[in-house]
């Protein structure tokens, strides 16, 4: 949640402490965070300290009214595969060879984690970015054919839906593992298994496993990643609403 004083665009990357511009001094009033890691990430471009604020989490903040918006209706238990796009766009593969790429990382990676698991359900779903990329519909179909329990779930299901229903959710760099984490007593991974810049982003979040190989996704054991520390919120930090209440005021104190 930002207040801009002028059009917005994503001028670094708060995980990585990558600049992708450096003319950024004025462009926010106030950035919101829900962790440190966040905010040590804006902290690096903005440096005035006191235009970012840290706020409780609203899932930290009201657990059974994430329960009640998302209620766990299915009993079965379930792998939850949430790809966003890990592929260099910009090179000269067809359409084709874009696919074998990511059939050859996701295919290995699904089917270790399906007998991992004792052989649970696969629930896809594509970012909604790519639910109309021919390269993500044909992977869709390559896994599905390849993996025995593989159900697509694309424009069916939301992905917090899916989640809270999820044994584990793994993803490669996405926002949704973020949600994730937050659930307890479900493992969430991040694969890097792709070969692409920033592939690793998700290491900053401690209950998200990044995992680089597909000896290491063998030899990782999920139970231990059940009971990480999950990330939480001090009563002491306002929610979200107080916060914006604050600023406002503020703001309108002064004009």
């Amino acid at each position: 949640m930002l207040n801009g004083q002028r059009p917005l665009t994503e001028t670094h990357n708060p995980w990585l402490g990558k600049l992708r511009t450096k003319n950024t001094a004025d462009l926010f009033d106030a950035v919101l965070c829900y962790t440190q890691s966040e905010q040590q990430g804006y902290l690096m471009e903005m440096h005035e300290s006191d235009k970012i604020y840290l706020v409780q989490h609203p899932m930290s903040l009201s657990p059974a009214a994430v329960e009640a918006l998302f209620p766990a209706k299915h009993c079965k238990k379930v792998i939850v595969a949430l790809p966003s796009s890990c592929l260099e766009y910009g090179n000269s593969d067809t359409v084709e060879e874009q696919i074998n790429r990511l059939e050859a990382a996701w295919g290995p990676a699904l089917e270790i984690l399906k007998q991992k698991s004792g052989g649970l359900d696969i629930w896809w779903k594509l970012h909604p970015g790519f639910v109309d990329d021919p390269t993500m519909m044909g992977l869709t179909d390559r896994l599905q054919a390849r993996i025995p329990g593989f159900v697509s779930k694309t424009g069916k299901m939301g992905a917090e839906e899916m989640m809270v229903s999820a044994a584990l959710v793994v993803g490669d760099v996405s926002s949704v593992l973020i949600w994730a984490s937050r659930l307890e007593g479900c493992p969430v991974v991040s694969l890097d298994i792709f070969g692409v810049e920033g592939g690793d982003e998700m290491g900053v979040f401690p209950a998200i496993s990044v995992v680089k190989s597909f000896a290491e996704l063998r030899n990782m054991r999920l139970e231990q990643h059940i009971d990480i520390e999950r990330p939480s919120s001090s009563n002491a930090l306002p929610t979200p609403l107080q916060c914006l209440k604050v600023l406002v005021e503020k703001h309108t104190s002064k004009a």
